[in-house]
């Protein structure tokens, strides 16, 4: 039972040592800004300690630590000489403030910062009046071993007219900044004259066309701006860096260290991944049915017995049938087909609707689990029984094999395509809806709610599926492109088009087909409605129903620092599905009662067969036969 608990959600053992053991650094290194300015962004590193191991013994995420003291100090020779003789830093060099507090009249050249529940700390700094560049250390003791430290630069006196660019692949971008010095009279002036060098510093792991940068050496203006620099993308998509140093005067220092940050985005490869993903996974889930129902066809009997007549068991065989399908698309066509062709009756198949809604869920869960080390074995294991003479009887486990591997392949082609969008800001913030949070005003919050859940019926009415839908949201969540909350109406509007293609796919069928199609599309309209109240109530700050998947899921979703954000997700979904199975198999009067009363019986018509062997039977022989 434990195992299997692990298997669902993922759990992590935590380390028992809480001694730092990383501290990295998370924003406000190579910052530029006029003298006198405070940097718009405060240095801020965490702290973290061991890293945590899951219950297959891999090395999981490093846990970060509250309440340990952080030093930040100037890695200056002018202020350590000041501090010698003990004076504090002039008004030429920076100055530390401390983040959240005022600025006092004192300058600080070190200070030591507690770190909070995140494992962050964090200082700000005010630039002194003099031009130049300079280093910062924040570093932390440990007993008996040598300090962790981070390091900082930042620039004084140079403003990059264009940094953090987004651009294509391949594109050109032109790269320029502008130098100025203030005067005894406080006046900025522009530096004329300076030379500028400038070199490719940083680019992706080059395997096609590397970058290039041309007019590398160049002086300043009258304004002090120094252009006329392009940097040529390479094909590969990633983080471009150019570092730029302005060349020292008798009267000036050389000033090092200015950094133009360029993002590379490769749309094509996005949307081919993406594409690519999205066939394997819907093939994958297809090649794994059609091979357990050629399989398992001479057990199929069973589904039309015993299980038809107890609703318990039916339940608990159609928590087996999802996720031995991985599909409750899948495990619904095949019971109407069985109502179609007479062997089932609508009323009789809801025990095995009911725990075919539970058992699918475990898709999500099993790819969260992050084993894509076995696509290579699984693909040449059923490569392998496709080349086995049909006498062995293996053919059919070459399906189900192939059909893992590419639901596996799927997870990882999405990932790396949803992977490489979390890189372009203008996606998030053109293409992608703002993030649902209860700050928002309530109609807000609410109209885009019901937009996500609109689109996320859309597409599960599309590709017939919710687990997909779920595995996106996962993927996104996961990467910190949508926060939870957003995901949340995207799970709940997939599991309602999943119903409403039930339904459509019932209408070419006779009418007991029909109401089981209804008895679908209810289940899954009052559920949706239930956790949408849900998700709307606020709850210390967050949605009622995030907050109670957050205390039955191990990790933290609320923590500054969020842990198993996927498996919060994946349980929603599968909370979703335990919730409405549940409540439909203590009151299934409620959608049977809704079916007929929408499409009353009629004596001989609901007696009536088709003439025709429904294309599902023809696979199990012994069911057709029957039929």
């Amino acid at each position: 039972m434990t195992v299997c608990l692990c298997t669902i959600t993922g759990c992590y053992k935590p380390p028992t040592d809480d001694r730092p053991a990383l501290i990295e650094s998370l924003s406000g290194n190579h910052q530029c800004a006029l003298p006198g300015e405070i940097l718009p962004k405060p240095l801020v590193v965490r702290v973290l300690g061991q890293s945590s191991r899951d219950f297959l013994g891999r090395r999981g995420r490093r846990r970060p630590l509250k309440n340990q003291s952080v030093t930040f100090r100037f890695r200056l020779e002018g202020l350590a000489e000041d501090s010698k003789s003990g004076n504090g830093p002039s008004e030429d060099s920076p100055s530390f403030i401390l983040d959240g507090e005022k600025e006092t009249a004192e300058r600080l050249d070190n200070v030591e910062v507690k770190t909070d529940a995140s494992g962050t700390a964090s200082v700000r700094i005010r630039l002194g009046n003099k031009n130049g560049d300079w280093r910062i250390e924040a570093s932390i003791p440990r007993q008996g071993r040598k300090d962790l430290d981070e390091q900082f630069r930042v620039v004084s006196g140079v403003e990059k007219l264009a940094d953090n660019i987004e651009a294509a692949v391949g594109s050109e971008i032109p790269i320029a900044l502008r130098l100025q010095a203030r005067q005894d009279t406080g006046e900025l002036v522009p530096l004329e004259g300076r030379i500028v060098h400038m070199r490719i510093a940083g680019e992706p792991p080059v395997r096609g066309e590397p970058a290039s940068l041309n007019n590398r050496r160049a002086k300043t203006g009258k304004d002090g701006v120094r252009k006329g620099t392009d940097l040529t993308l390479g094909d590969r998509a990633g983080t471009y860096r150019v570092l730029a140093e302005i060349e020292g005067r008798e009267d000036d220092p050389p000033i090092r260290g200015i950094i133009f940050t360029v993002m590379a985005i490769d749309w094509l490869r996005i949307a081919v991944e993406i594409s690519v993903g999205l066939i394997f996974f819907l093939l994958g889930v297809r090649f794994l049915a059609n091979g357990f129902l050629i399989v398992l066809g001479p057990h199929l009997h069973h589904a039309t017995g015993r299980m038809a007549k107890n609703r318990i068991l039916g339940y608990l065989g159609g928590i087996l049938a999802g996720i031995t399908f991985q599909s409750h698309s899948a495990v619904t066509s095949h019971l109407m087909s069985f109502v179609n062709g007479g062997l089932l009756k609508s009323q009789g198949a809801m025990g095995l609707l009911l725990g075919a809604l539970l058992g699918a869920t475990a898709l999500p869960q099993i790819l969260a689990l992050r084993i894509d080390f076995l696509i290579a074995p699984l693909a040449g294991l059923g490569l392998l029984l496709v080349v086995l003479p049909r006498s062995f009887g293996l053919a059919h486990w070459s399906r189900i094999f192939l059909g893992a591997a590419l639901a596996l392949a799927s997870w990882s082609l999405l990932g790396s395509g949803i992977e490489q969008l979390e890189m372009s800001s203008r996606f998030k913030s053109d293409v992608l809806p703002a993030s649902l949070s209860f700050q928002q005003p309530w109609a807000v919050m609410a109209g885009n709610f019901t937009y996500l859940l609109l689109a996320g019926a859309g597409i599960g009415l599309v590709l017939r599926t919710s687990n997909l839908v779920v595995i996106i949201a996962v993927l996104l969540a996961s990467r910190g492109i949508l926060a939870p909350l957003s995901m949340v109406p995207l799970i709940l509007g997939a599991n309602l088009g999943s119903g409403l293609s039930s339904l459509f796919r019932s209408f070419f069928k006779n009418r007991d087909t029909c109401r089981l199609g209804i008895c679908i599309l209810v289940i899954h309209l009052l559920t949706t409605i239930l956790f949408s109240v849900l998700s709307l109530m606020p709850r210390d700050g967050t949605s009622l129903l995030l907050w109670f998947i957050d205390q039955v899921t191990p990790g933290s979703l609320f923590h500054p620092l969020q842990e198993n954000v996927g498996f919060h997700i994946a349980m929603t979904h599968t909370f979703y599905n335990l919730v409405a199975s549940l409540i439909f198999l203590a009151l299934p009067g409620i959608a049977t009662g809704l079916a007929s009363l929408i499409l009353p019986a009629k004596r001989g018509a609901d007696d009536l067969k088709p003439y025709r062997l429904d294309e599902n039977l023809i696979p199990v022989p012994g069911l057709a036969l029957r039929q």
